[in-house]
């Protein structure tokens, strides 16, 4: 059936497809539109009762879903602020623990100016006095810990001020691997203690450089839980030699930071507590006693396994469970400084209090809205008729005089293409149309006179073309022969062996090489990389070339490349409106001692070759480019050559060599390249390199100029050969 209709469809005008399409698609959606509300109200009209028995039921369950959904998020934000102070608060005192370790550590490194005080030892404390004293471990004799025990003795100037100006550190001790114990505190001290065998002490020192946070334990004294902050110090010969302890008291944490910092009260069915990593209590009302060190936290909680997988996957969270008998609304949030995780719990009966009320209010709304809809839904119906009556006769009407428009001007257009496709160029559409046909018509106007002009420019441009073609072969010839490429190039002096290659990216390129005598004991190297390619870059490095060798026969053998670069950047700076500079690495090589004086203006690293050795780069001294900025200063550097070594510079063309996957060829792949058979001679080491690049590039094409320039040196007898 829509086979015969699409066959029907196909023969008809366009006015006639015009008015089908419009005419089906206004009534075809109308009729839809009505059908379905039809259905539509019938429907709810049928389920109305039933609805509105649910939508009570409904409306209370989604005003207790809001509440606790309220309630929540200020339970969350509650937790989170409160978790934020109390991390902050534990970061003070891992900043007290640290700033301390580093003042002990001074007072080895003999960096921090003291003298030797007197340490009371721990006998002859008195309870209740602040007083920094010492026990030794037994079995080790003051003798021996003597000199160890003056330098600690430091600590009791910077201990003193850290207990006095922190109120919830219950004391500061030191424990040495020696066996001292040192404590500052207004506590007696213990006679008989061994550092070494706490617990506080081994984990810090199994984990140096590491600030360590002990769960709940009972102190020495045996009468009070405390937390303990703790990190291992070293000696001046960075070797671990202690461990330094800050001791928090558990009640006053719980007093300061847990119950006083939330705002919350248990009476309010809330509680505020702390877990370590391994979600056992940290600290928690129920240890406010002094020895109380139960931290067994799943003996509060109805589900443990269900409170305990949310803490160990997300850093904070709402959990509702059962706490100490009471369905609760468990806040968390993890401390970035120890890793703990801070609490707070809210009891559902209260949280859910004002539901009641928000029922009764729910209850209103819906009687309000079902009145509402009714009146809403006779006026559609009403509307909707109105607009089918009215809109069915104008739509009518508008299609018809739309077919119209579209197809008259189109049939003008077939027309007069059909004699364009004749031959008729002379041919004027006459399209009288604002409109996209209007504006296609008026283009192909335009396209008809174009293709004429185009025509006869094609014939002049082809020419010009052909002309400019051939002026840049002879370009390209030009600066092949400007750079010197006959070789061996100096076949009556022994002392070296040289070869240089240069392969521009396009016609003509930037980059150029040089070397000439500047006198009978002095060879010159330079290489070379102007900005840019094509015919700027090529007259720039016939003017940067021209340049640098002037000034260096002018100047003789004796003037450094550093003070060359220093003339021929000035020299270049002068009129450069284009922008262009030139990177340069000039070498002056003495061939009666192998010295090299180079200096590098921005250029890539020169390898070199040891006798017997592999090629390595050279990190020179890297100067500004030449070109860039007039009056800058250039470095030099030297370095020497022995008999049988091996030089080789190359530009950036080669290192920066890219293959289909945009992977770059890099200096690792040069030097893999150059010691493949490092005892080339360069006439045979350089085109070893270039068949490496074009093994690596493939069939990519090179964007850049790609230059070397090798030199064998042997020696000022010119006795050896290399192999």
């Amino acid at each position: 059936m829509f086979k015969r209709f699409n066959n029907w469809f196909e023969h008809k005008s366009i006015r006639d497809k015009v008015n089908i399409v419009v005419l089906g698609a206004v009534h075809l959606t109308m009729f839809i539109t009505f059908v379905g509300f039809a259905f539509i109200m019938q429907r709810m009209a049928k389920d109305f009762l039933g609805m509105m028995s649910n939508l009570g039921v409904t409306m209370e369950q989604q005003l207790e879903d809001e509440i606790i959904d309220q309630n929540e998020r200020a339970l969350a934000s509650l937790c989170q602020a409160q978790a934020t102070t109390v991390n902050e608060r534990l970061a003070k005192l891992g900043d007290v623990l640290g700033e301390s370790v580093h003042a002990v550590s001074s007072f080895y490194s003999g960096n921090a100016s003291f003298t030797t005080r007197g340490v009371v030892a721990a006998e002859d404390s008195v309870d209740g006095e602040m007083a920094f004293k010492y026990t030794l471990a037994p079995g080790v004799s003051q003798d021996s810990v003597q000199e160890e025990l003056a330098i600690l003795s430091n600590a009791e100037t910077v201990f003193t001020s850290k207990l006095s100006s922190n109120s919830e550190i219950r004391k500061i001790y030191i424990g040495t691997d020696s066996g001292i114990f040192l404590d500052c505190s207004n506590l007696r001290g213990n006679i008989e203690y061994d550092p070494r065998v706490r617990s506080w002490y081994q984990t810090a020192m199994e984990h140096p450089d590491t600030v360590i946070w002990t769960d709940p334990y009972v102190a020495a004294d045996g009468e009070t839980t405390v937390i303990t902050v703790a990190e291992a110090y070293r000696d001046a010969e960075g070797n671990l030699s202690g461990v330094i302890g800050v001791d928090i008291a558990v009640k006053n944490m719980i007093e300061d930071i847990i119950v006083n910092g939330t705002g919350l009260s248990s009476g309010e069915g809330s509680h505020a507590f702390l877990l370590n990593s391994d979600f056992e209590f940290t600290t928690y009302e129920g240890m406010a006693s002094t020895t109380d060190t139960d931290v067994d936290a799943s003996s509060h909680f109805g589900d443990w396994d269900a409170v305990k997988e949310p803490l160990e996957t997300s850093d904070s969270g709402v959990v509702r469970t059962e706490f100490d008998g009471s369905t609760v609304y468990l806040s968390y949030a993890t401390l970035n400084e120890t890793g703990w995780t801070y609490c707070i719990t809210l009891d559902e009966e209260a949280m859910l209090a004002p539901v009641e009320d928000a029922q009764r209010s729910a209850e209103d709304s819906v009687r309000e809205y079902q009145s509402l809809w009714q009146r809403s839904a006779y006026m559609i119906i009403f509307i909707m008729i109105v607009v089918y009556l009215i809109g069915g006769v104008a739509a009518t009407m508008c299609s018809f005089k739309l077919a119209r428009r579209i197809s008259e001007p189109i049939a003008r257009f077939a027309e007069g293409i059909r004699k364009i496709g004749k031959g008729d160029f002379d041919q004027y559409l006459e399209i009288d149309s604002d409109d996209e046909l209007g504006e296609v018509a008026d283009r192909f106007n335009h396209m008809q006179i174009n293709l004429m002009e185009y025509m006869e420019d094609l014939k002049s441009v082809t020419a010009e073309k052909e002309r400019i073609g051939a002026e840049l072969n002879v370009a390209t010839e030009i600066q092949a022969n400007m750079l010197p490429n006959i070789f061996p190039a100096y076949p009556d002096r022994k002392e070296f062996d040289l070869f240089a290659s240069m392969d521009p990216a396009k016609e003509v390129g930037g980059d150029f090489y040089d070397f000439f005598m500047v006198d009978g004991d002095h060879l010159a190297l330079i290489i070379a990389d102007v900005s840019g390619k094509g015919v700027p870059a090529a007259l720039f490095m016939v003017i940067s070339k021209t340049l640098l060798k002037n000034a260096s026969l002018g100047m003789g053998s004796s003037v450094a490349p550093e003070d060359i670069f220093t003339m021929v950047n000035d020299q270049l700076c002068e009129g450069n409106e284009a922008g262009l500079f030139v990177t340069v690495w000039m070498g002056i090589l003495q061939l009666s001692t192998g010295e090299v004086r180079a200096a590098s203006a921005g250029h890539e690293y020169p390898a070199r070759r040891e006798p017997g050795g592999q090629f390595e780069l050279i990190n020179d001294p890297h100067g500004f480019v030449l070109g860039g900025m007039e009056g800058l200063p250039f470095t030099g550097y030297t370095f020497t050559l022995k008999p049988g070594s091996t030089l080789f510079v190359y530009t950036d063309g080669v290192a920066e060599a890219t293959n289909a996957n945009d992977e770059l060829y890099g200096t690792d792949r040069m030097l893999e390249a150059l010691n493949q058979d490092p005892d080339l001679d360069p006439k045979d080491l350089l085109p070893a390199v270039r068949k490496d690049v074009d093994k690596f590039v493939g069939a990519a094409p090179q964007f850049d100029d790609l230059t070397m320039l090798g030199l064998k040196y042997c020696g000022p007898e010119g006795n050896v050969d290399g192999r």
